[in-house]
């Protein structure tokens, strides 16, 4: 292997496009590790790494402007818009229920759904958002269309859920 090669990560998403494998996200390093942010490519014909930085620190006051590293995460890429799309996973500790995507072209970070943390059954049904969870899966079926489901919520339980997400209208539909 030629680059720098990452260190040993898990609870990471990876796709492969144009011969390239990404790896995004993850717990680094070992014993327990701590929550990556980055980008890691594998060029399949080289045999070369390469790594972008995709995350950064929010100061107090700031707007948002990156997805937070975050582990346990569901994400899904559409290779006809060079998007990933990322959702929940643990931020900095806490459970979430964020909608990222991240256009490979651009490089750059759109949060698309800010999501609510401290979500309880009560304000979920009231807001019509999935819960904060860990280890959902996540699938696009359309130009428009994402689904989620199960992971594990705050107390974690497992979860027996579907929802839906409108890409163009940035809204969450609960299927079952």
């Amino acid at each position: 292997m030629k680059g720098t090669v990452p260190e040993p990560m898990s609870h990471h998403s990876s796709f492969v496009y144009d011969d390239k494998l990404y790896c995004y996200g993850g717990l680094i390093g070992s014993q327990g590790g701590q929550s990556n942010g980055d980008l890691w490519i594998l060029d399949l014909n080289k045999n070369t790494w390469s790594k972008k930085v995709t995350s950064s620190v929010v100061r107090k006051g700031e707007a948002q402007k990156t997805c937070e590293a975050r582990d346990d995460h569901a994400s899904a890429f559409d290779p006809n818009t060079k998007i990933l799309y990322v959702f929940g996973g643990y931020v900095n500790g806490d459970k979430s229920n964020d909608m990222w995507q991240y256009d490979l072209g651009k490089e750059e970070w759109k949060l698309l759904h800010p999501g609510d943390y401290k979500l309880d059954e009560a304000k979920q049904n009231k807001k019509k958002i999935p819960c904060p969870r860990v280890g959902a899966k996540m699938v696009q079926i359309d130009a428009t269309t994402i689904y989620i489901h199960n992971g594990h919520d705050n107390d974690n339980e497992k979860i027996s859920d579907m929802w839906k997400f409108d890409i163009t209208s940035n809204q969450w539909t609960e299927i079952v």
